[in-house]
């Protein structure tokens, strides 16, 4: 299976209201990472780009992603170029300990295949360099084939994803971290 970062464009969210605090995200809106693979460190811009049937389009240097709220939860139908039918869940913040189950078809850097996964959040307090910062870390279990993607998302009010991190078979592929944003793009 080739390595690809499905979780580097989690970030998509309407508005500012309830839940959404937690992705407070509008056409034009833009967050800066600092993304490690195996074999380099860069920074990467994601945007907020336009709506597409109903989802909202993030892009960035791994690709596009299309997410949505709906119920009060986030959900992808695209992740960095890699689709899901039916969307798979990613958070459902005030709800502590949700636990949520997916069953379906995914299609990226392979054909169309079965696949099923599992999610589950907390809430947890991350320790940064100048501060400790309330999150909801999510841990989204993917299994395709007989692989095992593992991405863990820590999301924090009005910010979005703080750290993002994903392994595959259980081995590194790909970590991230804030650096800034959200910020509005002059239109």
């Amino acid at each position: 299976m080739k390595r690809r970062g499905l979780g580097l464009v989690l970030l998509a969210g309407l508005g500012c209201s309830g839940e959404r605090q937690y992705l407070p995200l509008e056409p034009g809106t833009t967050w800066s990472y600092t993304v490690r693979t195996p074999l380099v460190t860069h920074v990467s811009d994601l945007t907020v780009a336009s709506e597409v049937s109903g989802y909202r389009e993030i892009r960035g240097s791994m690709g596009r992603s299309l997410i949505e709220w709906r119920d009060g939860a986030l959900w992808a139908r695209e992740l960095s170029g890699t689709r899901f039918e039916p969307p798979i869940p990613l958070l459902r913040p005030g709800v502590p300990s949700w636990r949520a189950s997916w069953r379906g078809r995914v299609e990226g850097p392979f054909p169309y295949t079965s696949a099923t996964a599992s999610l589950r959040q907390s809430e947890e307090e991350l320790s940064q360099p100048t501060r400790k910062l309330p999150t909801i870390k999510c841990v989204l279990s993917l299994e395709i084939g007989p692989h095992l993607v593992e991405l863990e998302t820590w999301f924090a009010r009005g910010v979005g994803i703080v750290r993002q991190e994903q392994r595959v078979d259980g081995r590194f592929a790909l970590a991230m971290e804030h650096l800034r944003g959200p910020a509005q793009l002059s239109r």
